[in-house]
């Protein structure tokens, strides 16, 4: 959650549009002075953490998904030589030496 667009959206509703700006003062702590302030704004956070909870979660893109595959693929015929290779008593070089980097 970005704290700093939500305070912000909850300041201009607290103050109605910035009609009323004594609604959200803070002390010399950076503290809301009302008490009813200070506790709306936790019920805000809340709020906010809640919906963000239950919010269906995004599919990462397409390419993403393939290479996260690839990758997991390679990792594992990489597993696999290596298995093969102490089988038959040789040491190989892992793959990622061997292809230069």
């Amino acid at each position: 959650m970005e704290m700093n667009r939500e305070r912000e959206a909850f300041e201009n509703w607290m103050t109605n549009d910035g009609k009323f700006p004594r609604a959200v003062e803070k002390d010399a702590n950076g503290q809301y002075v009302l008490m009813q302030t200070a506790s709306a704004w936790n019920v805000w956070v809340a709020a906010c953490e809640w919906h963000s909870s239950i919010l269906p979660k995004k599919e990462a893109p397409f390419w993403v998904r393939v290479a996260n595959e690839r990758e997991t693929r390679m990792e594992q015929e990489n597993r696999d030589a290596m298995e093969k290779a102490k089988r038959r008593n040789i040491a190989p070089s892992p793959v990622w030496q061997s292809s230069g980097y």
